[in-house]
């Protein structure tokens, strides 16, 4: 069955799902019209980035309707769970009239376990004040593609102590639109838990990708034997017939990310402090760019007046294991460093349809005519943000900012000179109507930088949203 007869199968399923009628339903749907206005060519960061890639920035003036539903359907007299759910999104301006699946997905969950096939996105966390998502590898940045998911159903008692574990195992098909056509995507996490709400929590895990197989743009087929997937899944050396650069170190384009959390509950407030450190290679795995993390520290407040949700965060990925200069000649001599995030000498870039996969705050990508993404221009990053959440008038309006200042580096060999710099800002206000389902929301963006080229500054964009949610 290919991927067009399987999505027709699973809007089948889902459409099934929900005329269910059991002992017990959750279901959701939210309808929005979006309308987005200002000046261009380049639109403000928070107003593309994890927008499922169907805003590009430089879209312009245009209108967007998103429909999205899911349900979970509890089996009488059991403990399984049958779930599904859809996103559409119809798109129009003076160029362009699209309307897609974003997400499409069904699947089964116990009070343990749980199991997911279609397409869908990953979950926006830290109340969607943080500039890259709480992590690097894990966003709303592209559009989805097709995967089937295993694991555990959040945390579960590991022993009679209080050690709990999460987990999942994960694999993915892309499309034709990469510089690797059809390649396969393997995904797997393992994530401890120590300690407990009040006196103080501890996580620690491990995030792991693996993009392997798919027929090359420029070599041809890649070898997507059985082996060539334990070899792509365990991190080991190519086998025979792999190109010589995965021979020499590892099969596939190998990447993720070390995430450590710490919360505690105080009396009126949860604090979380979060570290995420990225790597792409042995070095970064055992630490040889230590400097390079993501620091977060979020406060969320039962009943603050003002205040809901505080979010400070830094973001540094300047060092990628050390530049490799010989210390007497001052010539590279490639050894560890030069780690070069989220770029790869046969898969190019981390991406899907020509939006990053991971973090939107590694960008610009180069994009082909094609719009086919052969490679990331910057990763050298260090920035600031803050993102402020709250409510007023008894939670009839909600409103959230975010200031985001970054500095641009290059990346090695291809460094910026003078380092480019940007600012980001972000006001969102959201409004519910009294006893109705109707919501509407007004969001203001500015930027200013030049990170990318005639991009000195942005003049305010705006966005009006109008929606229903049941």
């Amino acid at each position: 069955m290919n991927l067009k007869n399987l999505r027709v199968s699973l809007l089948a399923l889902v459409g099934l799902l929900m005329q269910l009628s059991t002992s017990s339903q959750e279901t959701n749907v939210e309808l929005f019209l979006h309308s987005y206005a200002g000046k261009y060519p380049h639109i403000p960061y928070y107003i593309w980035a994890n927008q499922f890639g169907q805003i590009k920035d430089t879209t312009g003036n245009m209108v967007a309707i998103n429909l999205y539903a899911d349900g979970k359907w509890q089996l009488p007299n059991s403990n399984t769970a049958l779930k599904g759910g859809f996103r559409m999104y119809h798109k129009r301006n003076p160029d362009e009239k699209t309307i897609k699946f974003l997400e499409l997905f069904a699947g089964v969950e116990t009070k343990k376990f749980a199991a997911t096939a279609g397409w869908f996105a990953d979950s926006l966390i830290q109340g969607n004040l943080s500039m890259t998502n709480g992590n690097f590898l894990s966003t709303r940045n592209s559009q989805p593609y097709f995967r089937a998911r295993v694991g555990t159903n959040g945390f579960i008692p590991l022993g009679k102590k209080n050690l709990r574990v999460s987990g999942l195992w994960e694999e993915g098909l892309m499309g034709d639109h990469n510089f690797v056509r059809h390649a396969k995507i393997h995904h797997k996490n393992l994530h401890f838990r120590w300690g407990n709400y009040y006196r103080g929590e501890f996580t620690a895990g491990i995030d792991h990708y693996a993009m392997w197989g798919g027929t090359s743009r420029a070599i041809g087929d890649l070898p997507q034997k059985p082996m060539d997937y334990v070899r792509s899944v365990f991190s080991l050396p190519g086998g025979k017939d792999a190109t010589v650069m995965d021979q020499e170190n590892v099969s596939g384009n190998q990447l993720g990310q070390n995430i450590f959390t710490y919360r505690k509950q105080f009396k009126n407030k949860v604090m979380e402090a979060r570290l995420v450190h990225p790597f792409e290679d042995f070095s970064g795995m055992v630490f040889v760019n230590y400097p390079d993390n993501l620091y977060s520290l979020a406060l969320d407040y039962d009943d603050h007046p003002l205040f809901k949700r505080i979010l400070l965060e830094f973001m540094y990925t300047k060092h990628q294991s050390g530049e490799d200069l010989d210390k007497e000649t001052g010539v590279y001599r490639h050894r560890n460093g030069r780690d070069n995030y989220f770029n790869h000498g046969i898969y190019r870039s981390f991406s899907h349809r020509g939006f990053m996969i991971g973090s939107p705050m590694f960008q610009p990508l180069l994009i082909t005519e094609d719009d086919v993404a052969f490679g990331l221009e910057n990763n050298r990053i260090m920035a600031f943000s803050a993102g402020l959440q709250g409510t007023l008038f008894h939670d009839i309006l909600n409103w959230k900012t975010i200031v985001t200042k970054s500095y641009h580096h290059g990346r090695y060999g291809a460094d910026y000179d003078p380092v480019r710099e940007q600012l980001y800002t972000f006001t969102e206000l959201s409004f519910f109507f009294p006893s109705t389902p109707v919501m509407g929301k007004i969001a203001v963006s500015w930027d200013q930088g030049d990170l990318k080229p005639g991009q000195y500054y942005n003049k305010v964009y705006s966005v009006f949203s109008l929606g229903v949610t049941f």
